[in-house]
């Protein structure tokens, strides 16, 4: 994380820019304590904490200075009261697939995945997502995340072949799965009788892995994933300079610490600022936080394919007027 937050001092930021890395163990009392000395030395924004526990304290401490909070964790209960979550949340991805699977004919969609609270997560924005728009969730199926999925797949696939026999649109069909445990679950629909011409198989973030990307049954499948046009440059020169690849967090940091140069070279380096309606284009693509503290992206859409996964549909490069 430290690391693509430097790579911003050293690429954007100018010679009044300074960042206070401080350590914040996973104690509550602890991060509180920090943002409070980061504050008093005259911190503008903060850059962290990692994990949602210890969210809630750092920003106690800024509200009180209101200062703006820009945390790493994927809990969107940390989100709000002045802090925004920097990660890209699965429900991003979420919205992103489903209103391209939509965009394409896709009205109804089942879940197949672990139950786990990333599976719940993605399965309840599934729902939330269907029914802003109208759309159904026609059932959802979790199997234990350390198991096999063999009964809830051939449950799913009874419901699969009673929808396609009523309709002639592809049934969009969610596996939040990656790696070994996608190509293990994915077979079990045509084992069990789905037609996959008649169903869009969609993922989240987790499916841009190349080593998935062969398998038969996934052919087709659609995921939702930063543009890698916007990622490309990044991740070269982290490359080049940590003799590593960026993780998804590196990234996520750099796109912050991006923002935060951004908007002090503006004198806007608060919270009207970080919610700035246009948002801001980093590695991981547009985004823009909403008043609520998560983060509206400009996702990419991608389509597995040949042994291989190109895009299908790129993100968008400005938002539309009015808040998110």
């Amino acid at each position: 994380m430290l690391a693509g937050i430097e790579l911003v001092l050293f690429e954007l930021a100018g010679t009044d820019f300074l960042i206070m890395p401080m350590d914040t163990p996973a104690r509550a009392s602890t991060a509180e304590a920090r943002a409070d000395e980061a504050i008093k030395e005259g911190a503008d924004i903060i850059l962290g904490p990692l994990f949602a526990a210890n969210v809630g304290g750092v920003k106690e401490a800024a509200n009180r200075k209101s200062i703006p909070v820009v945390a790493f964790s994927n809990d969107p209960a940390a989100a709000g009261g002045g802090a925004y979550l920097a990660s890209i949340m699965p429900e991003e991805d979420v919205i992103r697939v489903m209103g391209y699977a939509a965009s394409r004919g896709t009205r109804t969609f089942v879940y197949l995945g672990p139950d786990s609270p990333y599976g719940r997560q993605v399965e309840a924005a599934m729902r939330s997502e269907a029914a802003k728009n109208g759309w159904r969730v026609a059932s959802s199926a979790f199997y234990p995340a350390d198991s096999g999925a063999g009964d809830q797949a051939r449950q799913i696939a009874s419901v699969i072949r009673a929808e396609a026999a009523t309709t002639r649109e592809k049934i969009g069909v969610m596996i939040p799965e990656r790696g070994t445990r996608l190509l293990a679950v994915a077979p079990l629909l045509p084992y069990n009788g789905v037609n996959l011409g008649q169903v869009r198989l969609m993922g989240t973030s987790t499916w841009d892995d190349s080593s998935i990307w062969r398998e038969p049954a996934l052919e087709g499948g659609i995921f939702a994933t930063p543009d890698p046009d916007n990622m490309a440059t990044f991740k070269d020169t982290y490359r080049r300079i940590y003799g590593r690849a960026p993780t998804d967090l590196a990234a996520a940091a750099y796109d912050a610490a991006a923002m935060a140069v951004n908007l002090s070279a503006t004198g806007n380096i608060q919270h009207s600022g970080v919610t700035d309606p246009n948002g801001f284009m980093g590695v991981n693509g547009l985004f823009r936080y909403r008043l609520n503290g998560t983060a509206q992206r400009g996702l990419a859409v991608k389509q597995i394919g040949g042994g291989g996964a190109s895009i299908v549909e790129k993100g968008i490069t400005q938002f539309p007027p009015g808040g998110s």
